[in-house]
């Protein structure tokens, strides 16, 4: 028996490795653990719905029960402590009421600006070609005019040319709205320093009409192009003659004189300066609606007052929660998979079996019935040259069968079948005849235990192991 040549069989003692040589397979164990992915479906799914459930309901119990304290005007008073959930609710709903006035604001306001920025002709002003019109109103009063008459006309006259007929006809002389008109126009108090005030003070003197008091307004209108710029000054000096009548009965005895200059092209500063700051209020109103709706977005989350609210608000928590469910589930059935393949005391793959003992695979894991039978006789074939095999059964009921069909598939060579090798002692003495022993088991079934009892009866028994059937 011991005689017999080997060519690949190993001596039992051989077939079992040594402690510092056993080593899991870490990609085994994946493997492994992926091929329970529906098992992991299952627990996923019960997981999150557990989870769900569980956090759907406290949600929709929670939110009940502060409904009905808010509809129970007695559920807090000034005697009683409050319920902070309660008050939490109660200054949500103030603050609600207030972000719902403060956007309606808002929208008005930026409504306002883009309509603004669209229609006002001062924002479309080149600030590099800004198009500039003025003229001089000189104002005349008698020797026996108020102290204060000069000044009030000044305001008057203001007044008269930036409101009233004045700004409608420029309206109309334009087609522009009156209140964008106003942008283009500018009146100032130039008092007596100006270029006109000596031409027309002469004059007055030749005419025998030498005034005690002379003053001077100016007025100035820009636009984007001269043609625009001039329409203005020319409406301002026809309106003039009506407006000086009017205001020698209402004001003081006075007369005027008009005198416009040719438009030029400018460089405005304030024009990019204004067009700058109102592009960055809007930018900031919009900003700030978006921060203030967002807000009330996340408070509406929370509105507990009507059924289909609440239920809304459950949905929302037990959806979240299903999926920290799901991940919790499926983490926790990774990391249960893992610890039992590390732990287990059943072998479940061939590369879990190699990380213990150094037994050649005779099916190269065919799991076909015939093609493995073939597998296993070619295999014995080439690499066997004993006569007589015990094939002995750990766990597997087909010990009997695969000795049967390789019998027939060798002619040449004799099997025989130890049901419990380890257990019964007949089966052992079939190894006294036997020139060596295959070990024939189950995955998820055969224990490392068993595996190394049968070496180590093989061992004593003076046969070597062939090779491992995994049934």
């Amino acid at each position: 028996m011991d005689s017999v040549g080997n060519k690949t069989g190993r001596t039992a003692s051989g077939c079992i490795r040594p402690s510092a040589e056993c080593e899991l397979s870490v990609s085994d164990m994946i493997s492994w653990c992926l091929s329970h992915w529906k098992s992991a479906v299952i627990v996923v799914i019960i997981a999150a719905f557990l989870f769900g459930a569980a956090k759907g309901t406290m949600s929709f119990v929670s939110s009940s029960v502060i409904a009905a304290k808010i509809s129970n005007e007695s559920a807090l008073t000034e005697n009683e402590p409050a319920d902070g959930k309660l008050t939490e609710y109660r200054n949500m709903l103030v603050r609600k009421e207030y972000l719902t006035k403060a956007i309606s604001g808002l929208n008005d306001q930026i409504a306002s600006r883009k309509a603004y920025l669209e229609n006002s002709v001062y924002m479309k002003i080149d600030p590099e070609k800004e198009s500039l019109s003025s003229a001089e109103i000189v104002i005349y009063l008698p020797r026996n005019s108020k102290d204060n008459s000069l000044l009030s006309l000044f305001k008057a006259y203001e007044d008269r040319i930036m409101n009233g007929s004045c700004l409608n006809d420029l309206a109309k002389a334009t087609g522009i709205e009156a209140a964008y008109i106003k942008e283009l126009v500018t009146v100032e108090n130039s008092g007596y320093e100006t270029s006109l005030t000596t031409n027309w003070t002469s004059r007055a003197s030749t005419e025998g009409t030498a005034s005690e008091s002379v003053g001077v307004i100016v007025i100035k209108a820009v636009a984007p192009d001269s043609d625009l710029s001039g329409k203005i000054i020319k409406t301002i000096g026809d309106n003039l003659p009506a407006i000086t009548e009017d205001l020698k009965k209402i004001v003081a005895d006075h007369s005027t004189a008009f005198s416009s200059q040719p438009s030029a092209v400018v460089y405005d500063q304030n024009v990019s300066d204004k067009k700058t700051a109102r592009t960055k209020e809007l930018v900031d109103f919009q900003t700030q609606l978006e921060k203030y709706q967002n807000e009330l977005k996340q408070i509406k989350a929370y509105d507990v007052s009507g059924f289909s609210s609440r239920m809304s608000m459950a949905f929302k928590a037990a959806v979240k929660f299903a999926v920290i469910g799901a991940v919790f589930g499926l983490l926790v059935y990774i990391v249960f998979l893992a610890l039992r393949y590390m732990l287990s005391c059943k072998i479940l793959t061939r590369a879990h079996l190699d990380s213990r003992f150094d037994i050649r695979s005779l099916d190269g894991g065919c799991k076909d019935g015939e093609k493995k039978i073939g597998m296993i006789a070619a295999g014995l074939s080439v690499n066997e040259e004993g006569k007589n095999f015990v094939i002995c059964s750990l766990g597997s009921k087909n010990a009997a069968s695969v000795a049967e069909k390789l019998t027939k598939e060798l002619p040449g060579k004799t099997f025989s079948a130890a049901e419990d090798l380890i257990g019964d002692p007949k089966d052992r003495l079939l190894l006294k005849d036997a020139d060596a022993v295959i070990l024939m088991g189950a995955y998820k079934v055969t224990a490392f235990a068993e595996v190394e009892q049968a070496v180590r009866i093989a061992e004593d028994s003076g046969v070597r192991v062939a090779g491992f059937i995994a049934d």
